[in-house]
């Protein structure tokens, strides 16, 4: 679990293309203080169907853009790119079968 779960879901709700957050709306959002470990977890929010697409430290604003498609990832297979499918939870792996 990461603590910006909270985050991740509101975010997953959003409805738009692309959308801005000030650093504060983030930590409310979280229920957490924004700090470094942001940068690492940011990439969690891709299996959710958005990114982050710049943070502004001047602005002291992130923009979060949507992506193509949302995946469904596994606990274990999340920082792998192993898709899972989404109704089994297994791991899928092409080769002969």
């Amino acid at each position: 679990m990461s603590r910006y779960d909270a985050l991740w879901e509101r975010i997953a709700a959003e409805d738009r293309d692309h959308f801005t957050m000030t650093f504060d709306e983030i930590a409310a959002a979280a229920g957490v203080p924004l700090d470094h470990s942001f940068l690492t977890c940011k990439k969690e929010l891709e299996t959710r169907g958005y990114r982050v697409k710049k943070i502004s430290m001047k602005e002291k604003t992130v923009l979060f853009e949507k992506t193509d498609s949302r995946e469904d990832f596994s606990p274990a297979a999340v920082g792998t790119g192993l898709p899972v499918h989404p109704n089994e939870g297994f791991v899928l792996f092409a080769g002969k079968g």
